[in-house]
């Protein structure tokens, strides 16, 4: 292993944790009512929704694998959609619990801005998991089996019985905080002298 093989494994690994952080925030802001339904899932029943995931991740990763593994082109195709829609439902789930921690966020430090405290979370979120040894092979399947089940949960239930989210941009019940007030929050901030 050359100094290039190290530097080449550590850049992938940064843009990935960089890209994933652009994926939940991303999802908890254009999918707002399933990803609030995912955190109204996570808040209910959080083991219930783990023990899902595993099962998804179980059933779904031994579907991908079995499929990926074999010769034919098609089949191999098939079993990489099965992967690409196992990481959809993870990033549905992911901006769920994103937002959820973005919540815990909003009570330590009210004063940040709604997009901020998500950003911050998913930074949180992902970063975790690059602690070595425990990030790696104790947080990281962890929460990927919890993002699972938050997307399977809020695909499951019907999309009627969720609040508007402070983040959906078209909401079907009136908001307390226009949009405006969003946008103005990401105004830059004076610093005071």
């Amino acid at each position: 292993m050359t100094i290039g093989d190290v530097l080449a494994t550590v850049t992938f690994l940064a843009a990935a944790g960089a890209s994933w952080w652009a994926v939940l925030v991303g999802s908890a802001l254009i999918y707002g009512a399933r990803t609030e339904q995912a955190r109204e899932a996570l808040e209910a029943r959080p083991w219930r929704t783990l023990g899902s995931g595993v099962l998804v991740l179980l059933a779904g990763g031994a579907l991908a694998a079995g499929l990926a593994s074999l010769p034919n082109g098609a089949l191999k195709l098939l079993g990489w959609l099965v992967v690409g829609g196992l990481l959809a439902l993870a990033a549905l789930g992911g901006g769920g619990l994103a937002l959820a921690l973005s919540e815990r966020l909003h009570q330590l430090a009210p004063n940040l801005s709604p997009l901020s405290r998500l950003c911050r979370a998913s930074g949180l979120l992902v970063g975790a998991q690059f602690v070595p040894l425990f990030g790696w092979f104790l947080l990281a399947p962890l929460t990927l089996a919890l993002a699972l089940g938050l997307g399977f949960t809020s695909l499951r239930r019907p999309r009627a019985t969720t609040s508007a989210s402070a983040f959906e941009p078209c909401a079907t019940q009136p908001s307390a905080q226009p949009a405006s007030a969003l946008i103005a929050s990401l105004a830059p901030i004076e610093v005071q002298r």
